[in-house]
């Protein structure tokens, strides 16, 4: 659930940053993370975070 949530927020930063190269990276790294449905519920703002970024 950690690296979930540094992942978005790195690709967050590098978005930001205008560095598409790296958070298409986090992004892609990100959204490969299996989690549990408890899991899911914890990092829920993150995973909406992660959707927005990817659209």
């Amino acid at each position: 659930m950690q690296l979930l949530r540094l992942l978005v927020l790195r690709a967050d930063a590098a978005r930001r940053l205008g560095d598409e190269e790296t958070a298409t990276s986090a992004l892609t790294k990100a959204a490969a993370i299996q989690l549990t449905a408890e899991e899911r519920d914890s990092v829920h703002d993150d995973l909406v975070r992660l959707a927005e970024l990817r659209s």
